[in-house]
């Protein structure tokens, strides 16, 4: 048994379900509260403002590991953050403003790429 992930399986997926029931509780619970003290659509724009928060930092932060063998996943996890954080603000940002915008047909950037594909 690897002692580093202690859950894993059944186990890990249980506790996954047990903290997202008992934060949509809280939430549950808490909803009417801020709803009232924020008055007609506070709450919904708090709840925004946080998604869009969070949809930065996902963005930021978080790598593509589709496509990619287990043998790479060593190279994306030795990548310090704040190198990927800067490749997506400053390289990948602009390509995907360039796409969707100017409805280029240029390659996307890719971060790991090491000259072998």
């Amino acid at each position: 048994m690897n002692s580093e992930f202690p859950l894993t399986g059944p186990q890990g997926c249980s506790v996954a379900i047990m903290v997202n029931f008992f934060f949509a509780g809280l939430l549950a619970w808490l909803y009417p509260l801020i709803d009232t003290d924020l008055g007609g659509g506070g709450a919904l724009g708090l709840f925004a403002g946080f998604n869009l928060v969070a949809f930065v930092l996902v963005y930021l932060l978080v790598e593509e590991t589709k496509l990619r063998n287990l043998e790479d996943l060593g190279q994306i996890n030795d990548v310090p953050k704040r190198n990927f954080a800067k490749f997506q603000a400053t390289v990948h940002f602009p390509w995907f403003l360039r796409r969707w915008l100017l409805c280029s047909i240029e390659v996307p950037p890719d971060f790991y790429y090491d000259g072998e594909n």
